[in-house]
């Protein structure tokens, strides 16, 4: 059963615990309270969510619902959902509610499929949070892009909008496209809320990683575009399932935008955790070298290549007898890649340790 559990922080570096947010027990919650998203409306936070039922059939239907938290810290879920019912046209898959405010008017993107079985994003009009009207379907040029769309969030940024968000169902093409479930964006101009129309380029992973799904940012006070993820995948087993959680949150990453791309780095204030600085040189030719400077199993590394004429390059990290990690560029296919490896133990070394072991 999926909670909201309810965290918070000064710093975006140490964390409080301030137990459950939204728990799902109401009609319209009764087998989950899903993603979705919060904004500051008159000194409240009015938190979005889905809330996910099921019939005696097992067959789903979505609520968008609202609930409300005072300066306190005490929340209260609105007494009904503020949609009931999906748009005509879409199943009940219809989830993940992201708001924004552009002057007086209020805007709600959700994720949806149609009932030809293909993913888009609708977008919703309020003039005061509680109230909203369904204006209808985002105009991409991505055309068929697999057959669901979770957790859309539309920003600006640099003068550019932006709408990420998580396609399922794509096939992988290339070095494309092969995590179960795919997040990533595209980039234009700004969406025109009238025509809901958004002029841009190709659809842009976030992350290639196996362990980064359902992205979502917000706006911190000076102004900074902050993204955090979910640091997993949905249905997959983990060992920690019988524990009653699963995954956490990534490490905020400040967003900017260059060459139409956006570019990602960990927020500033991650530099407080920072203790001994430690720093090396050295030549490499057709060598590797070690440094015993660098040890441990948490720390920031900051390294640069000059002068580089190998065909590939890079670093072993978290290195020991029988696993390590690697990050390396190959020159000629111009690609980085990080790979975890895990070296297959010597048939005697196996034996020694199972003789240890008896």
């Amino acid at each position: 059963m999926k909670y909201w559990y309810h965290t918070k922080s000064k710093d975006l570096v140490s964390w409080e615990n301030a137990g459950i947010g939204i728990a799902p027990d109401d009609y319209y919650d009764s087998h989950g309270a899903y993603s979705g998203s919060a904004i500051e409306y008159e000194g409240k936070l009015y938190l979005f969510y889905t809330g996910n039922t099921r019939d005696e059939n097992w067959q789903r239907h979505p609520y968008q619902c609202i609930a409300i938290m005072e300066k306190t810290g005490q929340i209260e879920k609105l007494t009904h959902p503020f949609i009931r019912d999906v748009p005509e046209g879409y199943t009940n898959h219809f989830r993940d509610p992201k708001v924004w405010r552009e002057n007086d008017t209020f805007y709600a993107v959700i994720g949806a499929q149609r009932k030809d079985k293909t993913g888009c994003v609708v977008l919703y009009r309020s003039s005061n949070l509680v109230n909203w009207t369904f204006e209808g379907e985002l105009q991409t040029d991505l055309g068929t892009f697999g057959y669901m769309w979770e957790c859309p969030d539309y920003f600006e940024l640099q003068n550019y909008g932006v709408l990420m968000f998580s396609p399922q169902g794509l096939e992988p093409k290339g070095d494309l496209y092969h995590n179960i479930y795919q997040s990533g964006y595209v980039i234009g101009s700004k969406l025109d809320t009238l025509t809901r129309s958004l002029s841009h380029g190709s659809f842009q992973e976030l992350d290639r990683g196996f362990d980064f799904y359902a992205p979502q940012t917000m706006v911190n006070p000076d102004g900074r575009r902050i993204l955090v993820g979910w640091m997993g995948l949905p249905e997959i087993d983990l060992p920690t399932d019988k524990n009653g959680w699963a995954h956490c949150l990534t490490l905020p990453r400040e967003l900017s935008v260059r060459n139409g791309k956006l570019i990602q780095r960990p927020v500033q204030e991650l530099q407080a955790l920072r203790k001994e600085e430690t720093e090396v040189k050295g030549v490499l030719k057709n060598t590797k070298n070690m440094y015993e400077e660098f040890k441990g199993v948490s720390y920031e590394m900051v390294c640069e290549f000059e002068n580089n004429d190998a065909v590939e390059f890079g670093i072993e990290f978290r290195a020991g007898d029988d696993e390590k990690t690697v990050i390396k560029y190959d020159t000629v296919e111009k690609k980085s890649f990080l790979t975890a490896l895990l070296q297959v133990r010597p048939l005697e070394k196996l034996m020694e340790q199972s003789e240890n072991a008896l």
